[in-house]
């Protein structure tokens, strides 16, 4: 239900004049930390990262449609499915500062927040 609230949201605010989505260059951004990586083609982002620690495969096989809001400082908003978002891949927030794309879990303690950071290669 959380998720419909912040995607009809998004659909309102990109309908209003003036507003327009940042979209980020397309490329391979790879970890500064792990081997995962992130596609980004257009508006969408095919995301080859690990979940979690006990995790052996990695997500990728689907690309998910992001918005990045003008006044969201960089916060990417990824459109997922309940299920994506129980799977894991909602417990990551995504953030893009112009040239690269932090992640960082977002249930973990503010003290014990690691953020990896992609790089376009």
């Amino acid at each position: 239900m959380r998720i419909l609230i912040i995607l009809l949201l998004i659909a309102i605010a990109l309908m209003l004049p003036g507003c327009k989505q940042i979209l980020m260059p397309n490329g391979i951004y790879r970890s500064n930390v792990t081997e995962d990586f992130i596609i980004v083609e257009g508006d969408k982002m095919s995301l080859n990262i690990k979940i979690d620690e006990r995790s052996r495969d990695k997500t990728g096989e689907y690309a998910y449609k992001y918005t990045i809001l003008p006044d969201s400082d960089g916060k990417i908003y990824l459109t997922l499915t309940s299920t994506e978002a129980a799977y894991g891949l909602g417990k990551y927030e995504y953030y893009w500062d112009g040239s690269s794309i932090k992640m960082q879990d977002k249930e973990r303690k503010e003290e014990d927040k690691k953020i990896q950071v992609f790089k376009v290669q």
